[in-house]
């Protein structure tokens, strides 16, 4: 009640003041979600009432952190199912990118530019699909080895100052977005947001 009274006050008292640093200690926060994910859906385990999750101001950073994490395990199995459906109903004459994962393929020396013609082409739900990279040349299965290299080797792509996208600022040694202009880059940050996005679902996997 005090939540909804401050927001309608324009957040007299500081939102931080609601939050529960122990939440973690109290709630296995990804249980709860799931919990309340699956009650909003008519096909709950748990009959308690009660969810946590209906008061998102009380989860600090690192609470919230945890329930997007078990959203993205959420996502990723839905995509990975709806993709499966037709590979189980018409096994050998469904397309080759219908097999449940995010396939791509890059040359090292245009990392950046395959990336983001995959990135471009592809689907909301591909994206939500766990990533299986190949470097064009090379023989190595993925799995999993090579899309850590694939991701390591992009951000660091990403962050060269030769493209201007961010700035780090030296008193405290962080990386935020450069002061250019957001609408000559906007390709290039979307391609970042798209990154983030496969990056919580193969962390979500593991």
């Amino acid at each position: 009640m005090l939540n909804e009274v401050n927001e309608k006050r324009r957040n007299v008292i500081g939102y931080q003041e609601f939050y529960i640093d122990d939440l973690e200690d109290i709630f296995n926060i990804r249980d709860s979600y799931m919990n309340w994910f699956m009650a909003r859906h008519g096909r709950a385990v748990n009959l308690d009432p009660f969810h946590i999750v209906d008061y998102p101001f009380v989860f600090n950073a690192s609470a919230k952190s945890e329930m997007l994490v078990a959203d993205q395990i959420l996502s990723m199995q839905k995509a990975v199912m709806e993709s499966q459906l037709p590979v189980m109903m018409f096994g050998p004459f469904v397309p080759h990118d219908a097999d449940g994962y995010l396939r791509v393929d890059v040359r090292r020396d245009r990392l950046l530019a395959d990336t983001m013609t995959a990135m471009s082409i592809a689907t909301e739900r591909s994206l939500k699909k766990p990533m299986r990279v190949t470097f064009v040349g090379e023989e190595a299965e993925d799995a999993g080895g090579v899309t850590k290299e694939f991701f390591l080797l992009l951000i660091k792509e990403l962050l060269d100052p030769k493209y201007g996208m961010f700035q780090e600022y030296e008193e405290t040694r962080t990386i935020w977005f450069s002061t250019l202009d957001f609408e000559d880059d906007l390709t290039n940050y979307t391609l970042v947001g798209n990154i983030r996005l496969i990056i919580c679902e193969s962390i979500a996997r593991d």
